[in-house]
């Protein structure tokens, strides 16, 4: 077993993110974090499938903070465990290595994994 401890690594990543201004989202039991980079379009069989046996609902879009991809929040209206969630956003055409990865820190103790940045209206601080 590795003596790292992802949660205080994850916790710094987050802390940094909002003193740099953005918003952070963290994903929830009842939420889909979904990163769409270098133009990926959501798929719209899978929401669809999604909203129809599922309860799934569109919450938010926007622009990622290179401006090449988007993050969308999809809500659920029941909990589904991490893995559950993580099949949900790769099959939505978020990154499958990301999801996979998630999968791997919550089983090393990070709660909830997954987070998506959201950049204010005003510029991010740069380091």
């Amino acid at each position: 077993m590795e003596s790292t401890d992802y949660s205080v690594q994850f916790e710094a990543a987050v802390d940094k993110a909002a003193d740099a201004g953005f918003i952070v989202h963290r994903s929830t039991p009842r939420h889909l974090l979904v990163d769409l980079d270098d133009g990926k379009q959501l798929n719209d069989l899978v929401f669809e499938i999604l909203r129809r046996r599922y309860g799934a609902k569109l919450e938010h879009l926007y622009t990622s903070k290179d401006g090449k991809g988007h993050h969308a929040i999809i809500s659920l209206p029941v909990d589904y465990d991490l893995p559950v969630r993580a099949a949900f956003q790769a099959a939505l055409g978020d990154d499958p290595v990301r999801n996979v990865l998630a999968v791997n820190n919550w089983h090393k103790g990070v709660k909830e994994p997954f987070l998506l940045f959201e950049p204010t209206s005003v510029s991010p601080k740069e380091d």
